[in-house]
């Protein structure tokens, strides 16, 4: 029997609304049922029962909530919120909630589809895929970028630094400042720095300030996130955005 899977999520509605029209790709999109809003992928299609499924949307809610940070420069407070609904092919739900189970009618889903207009109103093709098309689809397959952008997404100097680790074996693709390079991986090493969440107490050896002096939390933020998505649009279709 075939079957179609929706995982609720929950978070900033504006957000997810601006995510539901730029997400243009089977492996990982979102649908509207106001006041509502479901996760939709082709990889849930792999599965047969809502548990794995479950296990799947939790890894996809990090994600869509790492992108939206990076697009839009803001915590959207993106998360699963432990729904499925198994959606037959007679049309019939069956919604299930991790935290006890129970089944319910629902409307039917619909989805808000980005288009752009010339003057007269005719719809033109799209120039370009949004960004977070581009990094979900990316994310669906490369694990080092699905890791990267979960990392960003958990925000704290460790969690920036895992972002460095997974994406330094290609820093040589990006122009990258070397000396700002050694200011954020000297900042977010130590307590001193950015504070008690650092990699190393304040006990760790000491190392000589780099040039320019420590980054704050918000500067290493700030630039690990750019050198990010920059890494992003490089490994999915060869762009570079300036720096």
């Amino acid at each position: 029997m075939t079957r179609r899977w929706l995982a609720e999520i929950k978070g900033n509605a504006q957000i997810l609304t601006w995510l539901s029209e730029d997400l243009q790709h089977s492996d990982l999109g979102i649908v509207i049922e106001k006041p509502r809003f479901f996760m939709i992928s082709d990889l849930f299609e792999k599965y047969n029962d809502a548990l794995k499924i479950d296990i799947k949307s939790r890894i996809l809610a990090e994600l869509l909530n790492g992108i939206a940070q990076i697009q839009f420069g803001v915590d959207a407070e993106i998360y699963y919120a432990s729904t499925i609904v198994e959606i037959g092919n007679n049309g019939r739900r069956h919604e299930q909630i991790f935290a006890g189970p129970i089944s319910f009618n629902c409307n039917v889903v619909s989805r808000a589809v980005l288009s752009v207009c010339d003057e007269a109103g005719n719809t033109l093709p799209p120039q370009r895929e949004p960004n977070c098309t581009i990094w979900a689809k990316l994310a669906a397959h490369d694990t080092r970028a699905l890791q990267a952008i979960i990392y960003y997404q958990q925000d704290t100097p460790i969690s920036l630094y895992k972002v460095y680790e997974a994406i330094r074996n290609d820093l040589n693709q990006l122009l990258v400042n070397s000396k700002e390079l050694k200011r954020f991986k000297a900042s977010v090493q130590y307590e001193h720095a950015v504070g008690r969440s650092a990699r190393h107490s304040v006990f760790y050896r000491e190392e000589k300030e780099p040039e320019g002096g420590y980054m704050s939390y918000l500067e290493a933020r700030s630039y690990i996130g750019q050198l990010l998505t920059n890494w992003l649009n490089v490994k999915s279709c060869g762009e570079y955005l300036a720096r």
